[in-house]
């Protein structure tokens, strides 16, 4: 999945979400790992 994440950043995503089946989501963007979406959104309830 990291390499994944990399080819979505490198084709000009400003930021890729990985969530899992139990709803963990792991936000990442060119900086790497980040514990926040950049974007103003919640998503509590949703995943």
């Amino acid at each position: 999945m990291q390499d994944k994440v990399g080819l979505f950043l490198q084709a000009g995503a400003h930021e890729v979400w990985l969530i899992t089946a139990d709803g963990h989501v792991t936000f990442y963007n060119h900086q790497g790992q980040q514990t926040q979406s950049d974007f103003d959104i919640d998503l509590t309830g949703l995943v």
